[in-house]
C-alpha cells in the first residue's frame, strides 16, 4: 500500500494553476501561428464526420478511465471524477514547451488529494510509456502488411520492444530507479509495476488506441470515401512521433509530417494527405476542448458537493 500524505506544497498547487492558464494561451498561439484556424472549401460526408467526432469524444473519456485504473494497479484509489478532472484539466499543457507538463499536471492534481507526488508522477510517466508502446504496436500493422514500408519495419520494431521492456521488466525499472537515486544522492522509493498490472495497463491502452484509430479512420473516410481501413493505424504512429518530439510544443509539424508520410505510403495522394493532417489537428483539438470542458464541469460540481457537505457538518 502506498503511503499517503496530507501535506501538499502550496507552490505546486499555484504552479499547476499557472500551468493550466499558460497551456491554454500556448494552444491559441500555436493554432494561430500555424494557420490552423482557417480552412475552407472542404467537403465532408456529414455522417462519417459526426460518428468520427463522437468516437473521438468517447476515446478522450476512455483516457481518464485508463489513468484511474493505472493508479489503482499501484494501490492508489481515486474516483473516476478525480481521474477525469486530473486527466482533462491539463490536456493543453502539451503546447507548453517541454511537454512533460501533461504528465506532471495530472499527477500533481491526484497528489493534492493526499498522495505522494513522486508516486503519482512516476505512475503517470509509466502510463505515458505504455501509451507510446501500444501506439507503436498499432503502427506496425500497416508496416507489416504493405510491401512499400519494409525499410521502416526494423526501426519501429526496435522502438516498440524498447518501450514494452520499460513497462514489463521490473529489473529495468529498478535499474532506472537506482540511477535516479545516485543522481539525486538520496534513496528513491517508487512503485514498481507487476507484470499483471503492466498487462492491464497495456490492454487498456489497446482499447483506447483502437477507439482513436477508429475515430481517425472515420474522419478520413469523411473526406476520402474509398480510404483503406489501414489509414486508421497512421494516427497512433503520428501521435507517437509527436510525443517523442519532447521540445516541440504539441508536436506541431512533427505529427503532421509523420501523418502525411504514413498516409502517402498507404495510398493517399500527397495533396489530400496534407489536407487530412491539418484537418486532423483541428479535429483532435476539438476533442481536447471537449475533454477540458467536461473535466471543468466535473471539477465545479465536485466543489459544490464539497461545500454542501461542509455546510451540513
Amino acid at each position: 500500500m502506498i503511503k499517503t500524505s496530507n501535506k501538499f506544497p502550496v507552490w505546486v498547487k499555484i504552479g499547476s494553476n499557472i500551468l493550466l492558464y499558460l497551456s491554454i494561451l500556448f494552444l491559441v498561439y500555436y493554432l494561430y501561428t500555424f494557420n490552423y484556424l482557417s480552412l475552407a472549401n472542404l467537403n465532408f460526408n456529414s455522417t462519417y464526420l459526426a460518428f468520427s467526432i463522437l468516437t473521438l469524444f468517447i476515446s478522450m473519456i476512455l483516457g481518464a478511465n485508463t489513468w484511474q485504473r493505472s493508479l489503482e494497479a499501484h494501490k492508489i484509489s481515486i474516483s473516476f471524477g478525480t481521474a477525469l478532472i486530473s486527466h482533462g484539466r491539463y490536456i493543453f499543457a502539451k503546447y507548453v514547451p517541454g511537454k512533460v507538463w501533461v504528465v506532471l499536471g495530472r499527477a500533481a492534481y491526484v497528489a493534492s488529494k493526499g498522495f505522494s507526488l513522486a508516486d503519482t508522477s512516476f505512475i503517470s510517466t509509466k502510463l505515458q510509456i505504455a501509451n507510446i508502446a501500444v501506439g507503436f504496436l498499432y503502427g506496425l500493422v500497416p508496416l507489416l502488411i504493405l510491401d512499400s514500408t519494409q525499410k521502416y519495419r526494423p526501426a519501429l520494431v526496435v522502438l516498440t520492444i524498447f518501450f514494452l521492456i520499460l513497462i514489463f521488466s521490473q529489473k529495468v525499472q529498478i535499474f532506472i530507479l537506482g540511477i535516479v537515486a545516485r543522481l539525486a544522492k538520496r534513496n528513491v522509493s517508487l512503485p514498481v509495476s507487476t507484470s499483471i498490472g503492466a498487462l492491464e495497463t497495456i490492454l487498456l491502452q489497446v482499447v483506447q488506441w483502437f477507439a482513436y484509430s477508429l475515430a481517425y479512420y472515420l474522419l478520413v473516410k469523411a473526406m476520402v470515401p474509398d480510404a483503406s481501413p489501414l489509414v486508421g493505424f497512421a494516427f497512433p504512429l503520428a501521435m507517437n512521433f509527436a510525443l517523442l518530439a519532447v521540445f516541440v510544443p504539441g508536436g506541431i509539424g512533427v505529427r503532421e509530417t509523420a501523418m502525411v508520410g504514413c498516409l502517402t505510403l498507404i495510398g493517399i495522394p500527397l495533396t489530400m494527405a496534407i489536407t487530412i493532417s491539418v484537418v486532423a489537428r483541428l479535429w483532435f483539438t476539438m476533442g481536447e476542448i471537449f475533454l477540458f470542458l467536461v473535466s471543468w464541469i466535473a471539477e465545479k460540481r465536485t466543489a459544490q458537493k464539497e461545500q454542501i457537505q461542509l455546510k451540513m457538518l
